[in-house]
């Protein structure tokens, strides 16, 4: 399998980032021996291996709900950069 300059380009676009020609050609490469490891992977045999979300036990470390009072609203926005209608004002991120 080849990846070209379009694919590149392409994943480029998706995570708005700009790659230079020469970035381009190293990316491709790295993207196809990345592929190939999952090709490797995908030859193991996992036949009866319980299939899991997360290899790590997720039990006993998260904290039960309870309500709590907020922040002092004045005092929060005191570290913003900017405020605008006391709220956070921030860039546009979306066209």
């Amino acid at each position: 399998m080849k990846i070209g300059k379009e694919t590149v380009r392409y994943a480029a676009k998706l995570a708005s980032i700009r790659l230079e020609d020469r970035e381009e050609e190293r990316y491709a490469a790295e993207l196809l021996k990345i592929l190939d490891y999952f090709r490797l992977l995908d030859e193991l045999d996992t036949e009866g291996i319980e299939s899991a979300a997360s290899p790590i036990p997720s039990n006993g470390f998260l904290r039960e709900d309870e309500i709590q009072p907020s922040l002092h609203r004045p005092l929060i926005l005191d570290n913003a950069p900017q405020v605008e209608e006391g709220c956070y004002r921030v860039p546009r991120v979306l066209e």
